[in-house]
């Protein structure tokens, strides 16, 4: 989802664009939009994203993940192998989603057996 002015809230395509007649609707009535055309500058519109469902992560070290290809991986989570899905990382943090749904763990081994499986 595209927020403009904390108020306008639009759905965003996975390429990035806003298609929707609505949502095309719904910036050119936000607040932002009539004044950037007023002033001449509707070259870049800047707004935040935001995901549509919240989605619960952990914050893992990326040396606590034994990578099974792309975004999947595995950890040694309170002594039990559990699948992880990375959603994203930065400054060293790897924010992770368990695969099994269940809770989040308590304890990561920050360097788990390269061995390590989660099938």
């Amino acid at each position: 989802m595209l927020v403009i002015d904390d108020s306008t809230t639009v759905a965003v395509a996975e390429d990035g664009t806003v298609t929707d007649a609505a949502a095309l609707a719904a910036l050119a009535a936000s607040p932002t939009v009539p004044t950037l055309q007023a002033l001449g500058a509707l070259d870049t519109l800047t707004g935040d994203y935001k995901l549509a469902t919240p989605l619960e992560v952990s914050v893992v070290p990326p040396t606590a993940i034994v990578s099974t290809g792309g975004t999947g991986g595995c950890v040694l989570a309170d002594d039990v192998p559990r699948a992880i899905t990375v959603v994203s990382s930065q400054l060293g943090q790897s924010f992770v989603v368990f695969d099994d749904g269940a809770a989040p763990a308590q304890f990561v081994s920050l360097n788990p057996p390269q061995s390590l499986s989660c099938t």
